[in-house]
């Protein structure tokens, strides 16, 4: 059975492998005695499952006590010690905190396998390749090189030109290279790991070639990259099974090592102003990252979107996957009788077949070599062509058609033009799309992602201090993040600014930034728009809206009171009729006990186009089953449930979480994907739109801000994104609870509303900054 569990985890079936060994692990630790040796591989074999999926700390725990338990029942020096002396100094190499911690552990493994097993041996081998990944990370360039060298012919003597570890060994070498500034001399390992990847059956070891080939031609042959690059995607695409479906925190240097393709290959893409290209690629990592966090099951994945392919890189990816496939057909054979000849004598005829199979072979590689050649000599020759240049702009502008169409529909229901914004956070830099209904252009800031997610936490900290002074980084950041495109969005004449983040930006209000005169809230509308709900985007609300309203308002175990839930409902719903009725709309109110799951269902069949419901929302970066809505009867309500639990939201134009941690994550390795996670679940499940928040609210400003919110939107007629934006206008102008009249007449462009941001009632963003609409604004 551990063996079956190391198979599927060397082919990718993760979710699979992680059940088949905690099972072998449990059968052995019932049968066995604790400290049996036993138990030692299966302990290894599962830490070294968590450790490739990111769950650092449970896969050290397991490696530390299969090392003690190897150790204990091997006086002597051992290869079963040896094995796991390794597995821990990876794992501790892994975790980052200390790697030079790992060294010595290391270099004790690489001893005792040397002595034990011999300096030639398959295992001695891995533990010279661990040792040069740890010494090349630690900066130790000569020693590392030396050691990569040292690793593959290893084990090419011991296993053979054609084994995956041989691949790894070339990739690993070619990587090194890369760093080190030579990609020319990377080229060569690279194609040889990309024949033996045809053959492996290995997806990770595939997309991970592909990946290093997309970084190798990036500065000589940058369409060949590209070409690379999306092979290596659709390689990940292929890969059905989420790491967050195997725990909460499984993601580290796995999802790191995924998102890090994506991301170059966008930022290649948009170097080479294929900007439509490069905004399917942040789809698909926008659906990924979803995907990953929802942890659905495979059967409802709901990953999208595929890259598309220009006519050149259709002709070589026939080409490519013919010869390809040859070879991986020719090698399958022959391994059948490979594995036959091991235990026993081949007949006569079988040994003709496997001599005929493998000159077939030999052919069929060579061939695979010569069409790589071809497309490297093509792609030279063309780069340049006006053909080239009109494949790639006619791919391009079919492409852009479809998204600028929408934008012309929204401004014309809007009343005034829109424009759309996607941003791309990369090692070095800051790309902004800007795409309106005529025109696309890519801008960038020359910003290193550490930077910039510093000053995003900084003024995140600012936004919550309500008596700290924002301006000094609003304005700062405005320069980095808008700054870039406000004169291309003057020119536009955009009111509304549709904006698709990435990265730390998520946790960003961009309607609290400030260009030195205004916030932008003051300026303009800001909606997010979330890729998984684009095709709700530009359907109409309902002509008249009834409010379907749910709050908690006592304090229940482990969540504090909410008093001024009960007077921001009645404000809102119109329960009953004539005058003192109360309420701007008409609906029906729930509070406390009676707000239950049952009763949510309820109010979702009886078609209520708003459901305002406020309460508290724990929201936490790991699955849906770690995330809940806080009913008033005390129960929880997680997302898993709303999704599986049949919840239809079809018949809603928006949902309102009013009063909660809607959109806080928290973890080491919080990216801002649950913002997301919330908005795209919402409205896959028939939701419009949805008004959340990006930290924990004010009760009394909330109120207010809700209640104006839905009064502009019923007496004026305006789109939900211009009535939040008024409603936001009129707390930055100092707002009170007497002052529901506050935002008429007001224009886009008033002078300064705001002297003294500190100590004028709800003026500070952070009363009104942190409510944030995503989908559907009209």
């Amino acid at each position: 059975m551990s063996n079956l569990g190391v198979l599927l985890h060397t082919t990718g079936r993760y979710v699979e492998a992680e059940a088949v060994l905690r099972r072998s692990l449990a059968i052995r630790e019932r049968l066995l005695s604790p400290t049996d040796p036993g138990i030692a591989p299966s302990l290894a074999n599962l830490g070294s499952l968590l450790a490739d999926t990111g769950r650092v700390e449970e896969a050290e725990f397991l490696l530390r006590k299969a090392a003690l338990i190897a150790s204990r029942a091997n006086t002597v020096e051992s290869a079963d010690v040896a094995a796991h002396l390794n597995n821990l100094g990876v794992m501790i190499q892994i975790k980052e905190a200390k790697p030079a911690e790992a060294e010595p552990i290391l270099r004790r493994a690489l001893t005792m396998r040397e002595k034990v097993l011999g300096p030639n041996h398959p295992d001695t081998a891995s533990s010279v390749r661990s040792l040069a990944v740890l010494l090349s990370d630690l900066g130790k360039s000569a020693d590392a090189e030396a050691l990569f060298r040292r690793a593959l012919q290893m084990r090419e003597a011991t296993l053979g030109p054609e084994h995956p570890d041989v691949a790894d060994s070339l990739d690993d070498l070619a990587n090194w290279l890369l760093r080190a500034g030579r990609p020319n001399e990377a080229l060569l390992p690279l194609h040889r790991a990309l024949q033996i990847s045809q053959t492996a059956g290995d997806p990770q070891l595939r997309w991970n070639v592909l990946g290093s080939l997309m970084r190798a031609y990036r500065q000589t042959q940058p369409d060949l990259a590209i070409f690379f690059g999306k092979l290596a995607i659709s390689a990940i695409q292929r890969v059905r099974q989420p790491m967050a479906a195997l725990d909460p925190q499984a993601d580290d240097r796995f999802k790191a090592t995924v998102r890090a393709n994506y991301q170059e290959l966008a930022d290649l893409l948009i170097e080479r102003g294929r900007l439509p290209e490069a905004q399917q690629v942040l789809t698909m990592l926008k659906e990924q990252e979803v995907f990953e966090y929802q942890g659905r099951e495979t059967t409802r994945d709901a990953r999208k979107t595929t890259l598309d392919l220009t006519d050149r890189e259709a002709q070589w990816y026939k080409g490519f996957q013919s010869a390809g496939d040859q070879v991986a057909s020719l090698a399958a054979r022959r391994e059948v009788l490979r594995t036959k000849a091991r235990s026993g004598p081949l007949s006569a005829e079988e040994q003709k077949n496997l001599e005929d199979l493998n000159a077939r072979l030999q052919t069929a590689r060579t061939a695979f070599d010569a069409y790589l050649e071809a497309m490297l000599r093509e792609a030279a020759q063309s780069a340049g062509s006006d053909a080239r240049k009109l494949d790639i702009g006619a791919r391009n502008l079919t492409n852009l058609r479809g998204l600028q169409g929408t934008l012309r529909e929204l401004g014309e229901k809007g009343g005034a033009p829109v424009a759309l914004l996607h941003y791309l956070v990369t090692d070095q830099w800051l790309h902004i799309i800007l795409t309106t209904s005529g025109t696309q252009i890519v801008r960038s800031t020359a910003i290193a992602e550490k930077q910039l997610n510093a000053k995003v936490a900084a003024y995140r900290e600012v936004l919550q201090n309500p008596k700290s002074d924002p301006l000094p980084l609003a304005q700062e950041l405005y320069g980095l993040i808008l700054g870039p495109v406000a004169g291309d969005l003057r020119e536009t004449g955009a009111e509304t600014l549709m904006v698709s983040l990435d990265k730390s930006l998520r946790y960003l209000p961009l309607q609290a930034l400030h260009d030195g005169e205004r916030f932008v809230a003051e300026r303009m509308t800001v909606a997010m728009f979330n890729e998984a709900a684009k095709d709700k985007i530009k359907d109409a609300p309902k002509a008249s809206w009834k409010v379907g309203g749910m709050g908690l308002t006592q304090a229940i175990p482990g969540f504090s009171a909410l008093p001024a839930v009960r007077a921001e409902l009645a404000g809102i719903v119109r329960t009953g009729s004539g005058e003192g009725a109360g309420g701007v709309l008409p609906g029906a109110v729930f509070f406390d006990r009676d707000f239950s799951v049952a009763r949510f269902k309820q109010l979702l069949q009886q078609s209520y186009p708003v459901m305002h419901i406020a309460s508290h929302f724990v929201f936490n970066p790991g699955t849906e089953a770690s995330s809940y809505l806080v009913m008033g009867d005390g129960s929880k309500l997680s997302l898993q449930q709303l999704r599986e639990d049949d919840f239809d939201f079809g018949d809603v134009d928006l949902i309102t979480l009013s009063a909660c941690e809607t959109a806080v994550g928290g973890g080491s390795d919080a990216s801002g994907r649950e913002i997301e996670g919330l908005g795209a679940q919402a409205q896959r499940q028939g939701a419009k739109g949805v008004l959340a928040t990006l930290w924990p609210v004010a009760d009394s400003s909330t109120g207010l801000l809700m209640r104006l919110f839905y009064r502009l939107r019923e007496s004026e007629r305006l789109t939900k994104g211009e009535a939040l934006r008024r409603a936001q206008v009129a707390l930055i102008g100092g707002a009170d609870d007497e002052a529901a009249d506050a935002t008429r007449g007001i224009e886009r462009n008033p002078g300064s509303v705001a002297p003294a941001i500190t100590e004028k009632g709800y003026a500070h963003p952070f009363f009104w900054a942190p409510f944030v609409l995503m989908g559907n604004w009209l």
